[in-house]
């Protein structure tokens, strides 16, 4: 799986990784060191095929085509990969 931030980041890791919660549990973190920033988005993908490709669209009509193989993958909730660079006057 796949999280991706507003601030053009991302982590992926094996959904396998996850530790399971009770149902009164307060959840289980998906990403560290978010600080301001936001998740937007998370999609799943196998693991042995990783030939597929993101369309990124941003607020400002601006685009990149990514490379799943790109977002290396890391153990829970690891480090993040910047896939998308964002300035601070564009927030």
């Amino acid at each position: 799986m796949a999280i991706l931030t507003k601030n053009g980041e991302a982590t992926a890791y094996s959904e396998t990784n996850i530790p399971v919660a009770s149902m009164r549990s307060g959840g289980v973190k998906a990403i560290s060191q978010l600080g301001d920033d936001e998740i937007s988005s998370l999609f799943c993908y196998e693991k042995d095929n990783v030939k597929g490709k993101l369309i990124l669209l941003t607020n400002k009509g601006c685009y990149r085509v990514l490379d799943i193989q790109n977002i290396s993958m890391s153990q829970r909730p690891g480090k993040t990969t910047t896939i998308f660079r964002s300035f601070k006057n564009d927030k």
